[in-house]
């Protein structure tokens, strides 16, 4: 066989001997003549232009798709109760597996403190402070839904089993 001449701007492409043939190639995507030795960063950016440049021209004319609809804000979900007169089941419900898998699973933001919590300053923690005020004066356990500001959107009493609280989370969903 004869050698191709080599193109100087692009690639150097050789055929490759009866020998070369019949041992294994470099690479799968190669065909059984050619072998093209590695580019240098000036040809793999003038490959990288080229194939850039022919899909350019492939989708001219192809319509957008459309956006995609903004991720919707993780629900903030915080439990207020009185840890000196949890009831068993209420226990359970706040610190069901199922419960926990299906918050983290849809990004929801979980918090449950003790109606007297404190911080090391002694002090009520800033970002619970406001969960701690709507709850004031409701039977604990108290189960707070925010937005993403913490704009308190629901209030009510724990429902009695982790399903209940799943099932109350997806129809406040948006």
């Amino acid at each position: 066989m004869t050698k191709a001449d080599p193109d100087a701007d692009f690639r150097t492409i050789r055929a490759l001997t009866n020998a070369a043939q019949r041992r294994k190639l470099p690479h799968p995507n190669q065909s059984l003549l050619f072998q093209q030795p590695p580019m240098n960063s000036v040809a793999k950016a003038a490959a990288q232009a080229l194939a850039a440049a022919a899909i350019a021209a492939a989708c001219a004319g192809c319509p957008t798709p459309p956006h995609p609809p903004p991720p919707a804000a993780p629900t903030r979900v915080v439990v207020i109760y009185e840890s000196s007169n949890l009831d068993p089941a209420d226990a359970a419900t706040i610190n069901s597996h199922e419960l926990r898998a299906y918050l983290d699973a849809h990004g929801h933001w979980y918090r449950m403190a003790d109606k007297d919590i404190l911080n090391e300053f002694r002090e009520k923690p800033p970002e619970i402070l406001p969960y701690l005020d709507a709850a004031d004066g409701h039977p604990l356990p108290w189960l707070l839904l925010a937005d993403a500001n913490h704009k308190i959107t629901l209030g009510q009493h724990l429902p009695p089993s982790a399903a209940e609280v799943i099932a109350l989370l997806q129809r406040k969903s948006p």
